[in-house]
C-alpha cells in the first residue's frame, strides 16, 4: 500500500523522472493515474521502479541512507500483483 500511496503523491504534486540507462532506453515515471483505480499492476510497477531510484539518488547525494532498499525479485511482484487485485476486488463490491 505504500507503493500506491507514493505514486499518488508524486503525483499530486507533479513529479516526473527520466533516467536513461546503459543500454540507452529511457525510464520513466510519470504517475498521471489513480493507483487505487488502475486494474493492472504494470503501470504501478512501471512507475514505482525509476521514481524509487530517483529518491535514493537524492538520498544519497544528501549522505541518507536509501529511502526505499529493497529489490523486488519476480515472486514478490506477482504477490504484489494478487494483492493489488484482490483490493480491488474487494473495494468493488
Amino acid at each position: 500500500m505504500h507503493i500506491t500511496d507514493t505514486l499518488e503523491t508524486a503525483a499530486h504534486f507533479g513529479l516526473e523522472v527520466e533516467r536513461r540507462l546503459p543500454d540507452g532506453s529511457v525510464q520513466r515515471a510519470d504517475p498521471e493515474f489513480d493507483p487505487y483505480n488502475i486494474a493492472d499492476f504494470q503501470p504501478i510497477l512501471d512507475n514505482w521502479l525509476p521514481l524509487t531510484f530517483a529518491i535514493n539518488c537524492l538520498d544519497q547525494s544528501m549522505g541518507q541512507q536509501d529511502l526505499y532498499p529493497f529489490v523486488l525479485p519476480q515472486p514478490a511482484i506477482e504477490k504484489m500483483a494478487y494483492v493489488h487485485g484482490v483490493i480491488r476486488e474487494t473495494a468493488g463490491s
